[in-house]
């Protein structure tokens, strides 16, 4: 696997260019006093959709050929994707079909059909639904993550971070995951911020431990996906240097594990 490179950030922004919002980075003094450190947060909620979620669906969605988009799009997501790929459908005027969880927020829900897209409500087997109806009707899969353009498109908020504020020196991508990353010791150069339930997956690991980072924290709040990945990192010549579970924030109602990894030079 390539890692994602600035340079493919870069080419998003130019093409995504003004369709999403340059959202301000705000000092955050409460949580300062909190973690010891100055800390800035990045108003994502700024966004059309309310999340930075739109800025890879737009990078995917214009890299697509012209008859790709003719044909429609489809996704699969309980909420801010869907929202992402309903808004960016409405905004090039190309048809969207998106498999939601029954069980979704109705809020998010109504949400999505609002901008215009078809929602199909599914009870089980999300991706599965999505993936037929991909294939019955000639769709274009927007993945809510597993693509390079989707992840070079979120890159972008990084560039404005970086251009905003040259000093920082780690971005974390939810309040939880900051406070849990205070009480992990030592250097880490890269957070993997809780991947999908099954994990980040072989290849993945294998592309951050091609990156060589000084040190990896894993965060996850699936223990089995978190064993698998680790797993991958210690057959890759890794070392575990670290590994505790934390209790989240109360609205979240569950326990998140952190490992702390790191390359064995020995």
């Amino acid at each position: 696997m390539v890692l994602t490179s600035i340079d493919d950030a870069r080419t998003a922004a130019a093409r995504v260019g003004d369709r999403v919002t340059r959202t301000a980075l705000v000092p955050a003094p409460a949580l300062s006093r909190r973690l010891d450190a100055e800390v800035w947060l990045k108003r994502e909620l700024d966004q059309p959709t309310g999340s930075f979620k739109v800025r890879g669906v737009f990078n995917a969605v214009l890299s697509l050929p012209e008859e790709d988009l003719r044909r429609g799009l489809a996704a699969f997501s309980a909420g801010n994707h869907a929202a992402a790929v309903a808004h960016v459908g409405a905004t090039l005027g190309v048809p969207v079909t998106v498999c939601m969880p029954a069980a979704a927020v109705p809020r998010k829900i109504a949400a999505t059909r609002a901008l215009g897209a078809e929602v199909v409500l599914v009870e089980t087997d999300l991706v599965g639904t999505c993936q037929r109806l991909v294939a019955e009707r000639g769709l274009t899969l927007v993945h809510p993550f597993d693509h390079p353009a989707i992840v070079a498109g979120h890159a972008t908020a990084g560039l404005e971070i970086v251009a905003d504020l040259p000093t920082v020196e780690v971005v974390e991508g939810r309040v939880e995951t900051a406070l849990q990353r205070r009480r992990v010791t030592g250097p880490v150069d890269l957070v993997v911020l809780d991947p999908p339930r099954a994990g980040a997956g072989a290849r993945v690991v294998r592309g951050i431990a091609g990156a060589r980072p000084r040190a990896v924290a894993y965060v996850a709040c699936d223990p089995a996906a978190l064993a698998r990945d680790v797993g991958t990192f210690l057959g890759l010549g890794w070392r575990l240097t670290e590994l505790r579970a934390f209790d989240c924030f109360p609205m979240t109602q569950h326990v998140e594990c952190v490992a702390l990894l790191e390359p064995d030079e020995a």
